[in-house]
């Protein structure tokens, strides 16, 4: 699944010259809606009492470039790609401030619901959390400590749930709704996409349809 969400999304929702590659591909997704499979992610953040290191790892992976300052790693789940590795020494260089305010990190920061990171000079701090489609998720932070070990997991069908709803299904509803009923047009293709994705409880939760 690690990085097929994306083509498996645009399939659903594309043109084919297969007529029943839409329909698969829609009921892929619902499949993987059911996975328990997690994906850890392990932060360390340690002082210079303690070795000044920085550890970011995804999966079992390092991505952090455990540099002085602010570390800031980005993934993107829809690849399985990261998109941002980007360290900003904000306690020697006095650019790194300025750099870190007008380099798209500072948007990558508020994508995870960090607005204000005018923190403490030398305090060492934590923050773990995820983008949504209508905004974003603090999964923890920590502040004040020496060293900071952080371990936490991200639910890969929760997550491709989540995706499905708010880029397939909800926007699907709408065209739907929006369109005349007295409009030449086929809804056979879309009607039988949202058969297969409404199938999943998840998706049924806070709205109702009724297909006639």
């Amino acid at each position: 699944m690690l990085g097929g969400l994306k083509p498996l999304m645009e399939l659903a929702i594309g043109d084919s010259d297969h007529p029943q590659c839409s329909t698969h591909a829609a009921k892929t997704l619902v499949m993987l809606g059911f996975l328990d499979t997690t994906i850890p992610v392990a932060i360390k953040s340690l002082g210079y009492k303690n070795g000044d290191r920085v550890s970011i790892s995804i999966n079992g992976k390092e991505h952090c470039t455990n540099k002085p300052g602010i570390n800031i790693v980005v993934m993107d789940f829809m690849t399985f790609q990261v998109t941002e590795a980007v360290s900003f020494d904000t306690g020697h260089d006095k650019e790194a401030s300025e750099q870190l305010v007008e380099y798209k990190a500072k948007s990558c920061l508020k994508d995870i619901g960090i607005e204000d990171y005018n923190f403490k000079t030398g305090e060492l701090w934590t923050y773990c959390g995820y983008k949504k489609r209508d905004g974003a998720v603090k999964v923890a932070l920590c502040q004040g400590f020496d060293a900071v070990e952080l371990a936490t997991a991200l639910n890969l069908g929760y997550y491709a749930n989540e995706q499905v709803q708010g880029y397939i299904l909800l926007p699907l509803i709408d065209l739907l709704m929006s369109t005349p009923a007295s409009l030449a047009i086929s809804k056979v293709s879309e009607l039988e996409l949202l058969t297969v994705l409404a199938r999943h409880d998840h998706h049924k939760e806070g709205w109702c349809i009724n297909l006639v």
